[in-house]
C-alpha cells in the first residue's frame, strides 16, 4: 500500500514539474513577457476561477452533502487558513524577511494549493480503490470529492480575495487615505472621507469576480431546480453547462503556468544557480527560504493534523471528507499567490514567491506521501 501511495503522490508532483518546467523555459525565452504576466492574471481573475468555483459546487454540490459534510470541511477551511496565517506571523520574527517579501511571506504560509493537489491526490485514491466501500464507482468517488474539495475552499474564497488581496495591496491602500487626507480638513471631515474610502474598498473586494463565482456555484448547487437544469442529462441548458465545465478545466493547469512564468523570469535575473536556495542579494536570504520551507511543509501540517486528530472522531463518519482534511493541510503554497501579487501590481514578490515554492515541492514528495499514508490509516474502517 506504501509502494503505491508513493507512487501516486510522486506522480502528483511530477505532473506539477513538468508543468512549471514548460512554462519556465518559455519565459525564459522571452516567449512569454513579464508585461504578459497581467494579461494572463486578469484571464484567470475574471475567467476561469470564477467558472471553476461555478462548475464545482454548481454540479457537486447539494442540500444534503453541506448538511452532513460541506459545512464542516468549510469551518475546517475557513479556521486552518486562519491557523497558517498566525503561524506565518510568528516565524516572520525568525525568518527575517525582507520589506518586499514581509507581507507575502505571511500569505504563502496561509495560504496552501487546496484545489490543484488535493483534486489530484483524492481523483488518484478514487481510482485505486480506496473509497470503495463508500463509493459504487470512481466516477462518483471523484464527483464527490471535488465537490468537497471546493467546500473546503468556499468560505476561504472571500478571506483570499478581500482579506489576503487586501492584505497584500495594502501599499496601494495606504496611498489612497494619504491621498483623501487634504489639508485643512477636521477630523470629522477625515473620519468621513476614510470611511467612503474603506466603503469603496471594501465593496470593490467584494466584487471581486473569484468571489461571485463562489457565490453563484453555492447558489446553483444549493438549489436543485437550476442545478438540474443546467448540468442534468437531457436538460434545456445543458450546452452552457458543458460550455461552463468545459472552460473551468483550464483554471488549474493555468494557474501553475502562471507561477512557472513567473519562476522563468526570476531565474533569468538570478547570477548562479547557487542561488536557488536563497540568495539575500536576489530578494530571499537562504534563512527566509529555509523558514518559509520548513513552516509551510512541516510545522504548520504538525500543528493543525494534531488538532484534526484528537478532534477526528467528532467530523461526520465519510472516510473521503476525513482523507480531504489531512490532504488540504500538506500541500506547498498555492500557485495562485502569484496570481494575486500580479493583480496587485507587485511583479517582483510575484517572482521571489514562484522562486521560493521550489524546495517546497521537493519536499513535498517526502511530507505529501507520509500525510496520505497516516490519513488514510487513521481514517481505514
Amino acid at each position: 500500500m506504501f509502494s503505491g501511495l508513493l507512487l501516486t503522490s510522486f506522480r502528483v508532483i511530477v505532473s506539477l514539474f513538468i508543468q512549471y518546467a514548460i512554462g519556465a523555459a518559455v519565459a525564459w525565452f522571452g516567449i512569454v513577457r513579464e508585461a504578459d504576466l497581467r494579461g494572463f492574471g486578469a484571464a484567470m481573475n475574471t475567467i476561469f476561477v470564477p467558472l471553476l468555483s461555478i462548475v464545482a459546487l454548481g454540479r457537486g454540490l447539494s442540500v444534503e452533502l453541506f448538511v452532513s459534510d460541506g459545512w464542516v470541511l468549510a469551518l475546517i477551511g475557513l479556521v486552518s487558513m486562519c491557523e497558517f496565517a498566525a503561524i506565518g506571523l510568528l516565524l516572520r520574527l525568525v525568518a527575517l524577511p525582507s520589506p518586499a517579501f514581509r507581507r507575502p511571506f505571511v500569505v504563502a504560509m496561509a495560504l496552501p494549493n487546496v484545489v490543484a493537489i488535493p483534486l489530484s491526490v483524492t481523483q488518484s485514491l478514487c481510482e485505486m480503490g480506496a473509497f470503495d466501500v463508500e463509493f459504487e464507482t470512481a466516477a462518483e468517488c471523484v464527483l464527490r470529492a471535488r465537490a468537497l474539495v471546493f467546500m473546503y475552499v468556499c468560505f476561504n474564497s472571500f478571506n483570499v480575495w478581500v482579506v489576503g488581496f487586501g492584505y497584500l495591496a495594502a501599499d496601494d491602500i495606504s496611498l489612497d487615505v494619504r491621498a483623501v487626507q487634504t489639508p485643512g480638513q477636521d477630523r470629522w471631515q477625515r473620519a468621513r472621507a476614510l470611511a467612503l474610502l474603506g466603503g469603496k474598498r471594501s465593496v470593490a473586494l467584494f466584487r471581486r469576480p473569484p468571489v461571485l463565482g463562489v457565490i453563484v456555484g453555492l447558489i446553483i448547487g444549493l438549489i436543485r431546480p437550476v442545478q438540474e437544469v443546467l448540468f442534468a442529462p437531457g436538460a434545456a441548458l445543458l450546452p452552457i453547462g458543458q460550455a461552463l465545465s468545459a472552460l473551468s478545466e483550464g483554471a488549474v493547469p493555468i494557474v501553475n503556468l502562471m507561477l512557472a512564468f513567473s519562476l522563468g523570469h526570476k531565474l533569468r535575473a538570478l547570477k548562479s544557480w547557487r542561488e536557488l536556495l536563497g540568495s539575500k542579494g536576489a530578494g530571499i536570504s537562504p534563512r527566509t527560504m529555509v523558514t518559509l520551507t520548513l513552516g509551510r511543509m512541516v510545522l504548520a501540517p504538525l500543528c493543525h493534523g494534531g488538532v484534526m486528530y484528537a478532534v477526528l472522531g467528532e467530523l461526520p463518519p465519510s472516510r473521503l471528507m476525513r482523507v480531504i482534511v489531512f490532504v488540504e493541510m500538506a500541500p506547498p503554497t498555492a500557485s495562485m499567490v502569484v496570481v494575486m501579487l500580479h493583480l496587485a501590481k507587485k511583479p517582483r514578490s510575484a517572482q521571489l514567491v514562484a522562486w521560493a515554492i521550489i524546495p517546497q515541492y521537493l519536499l513535498a514528495t517526502v511530507t505529501l506521501t507520509l500525510t496520505i499514508t497516516f490519513a488514510l490509516a487513521v481514517t481505514e474502517w
